[in-house]
């Protein structure tokens, strides 16, 4: 009996395993393409762009040189409306000392619609008591829009933070 509860239980991690496949392939699909970031912070350089193709991404204009890695689903919605995108880019940095530091950047990219358009939305944390906050935003090539800010941008950018002082409780001899 243990052997074909075992058995049940294995089949239905296989199957789990290919269902979560399709949701990647499915969520790679709708990656799929150049994404070009809303809002330019220095006219003088080009604009950033993500180009998704076949489970990587290609940043272009972020550093010297074009770079490619290897693309992470997760967080995925039933229906694809939202999942997250991430990847890991690794790079060495001389310092005016000589010495080499490896930074890692892993962004947390989040993939949403509003009114039918895709965005992807690059959340950070903000420790202002704001939390969770839209970063920059990128939106498709062939829908680019100059200064386009999504309703999620604007509701989580503009809340207000709380204070990080507190006065200390006065005592009666004040």
């Amino acid at each position: 009996m243990k052997i074909l509860a075992a058995l049940t239980a294995a089949a239905a991690a296989l199957a789990g395993t290919a269902c979560a496949d399709t949701g990647n392939e499915a969520a790679l699909a709708r990656l799929s393409g150049t994404w070009i970031v809303t809002v330019q912070y220095n006219k003088d350089l080009p604009r950033a762009e993500l180009e998704f193709s076949g489970g990587q991404v290609t940043l272009s204009n972020y550093y010297a040189e074009p770079i490619t890695e290897d693309v992470q689903i997760s967080k995925a919605a039933p229906d694809l409306s939202s999942f997250h995108v991430s990847y890991v880019h690794r790079y060495k940095v001389k310092k005016p000392n000589g010495r080499i530091v490896e930074y890692t950047d892993q962004p947390d990219i989040l993939y949403h619609e509003e009114n039918g358009r895709p965005i992807l939305s690059v959340m950070i944390f903000e420790y202002d008591g704001r939390g969770e906050i839209v970063g920059s935003e990128y939106i498709r090539k062939e829908d680019f829009t100059d200064g386009f800010e999504s309703d999620l941008r604007k509701k989580r950018n503009q809340r207000t933070g709380s204070s990080m002082y507190r006065e200390p409780p006065r005592t009666e001899d004040e």
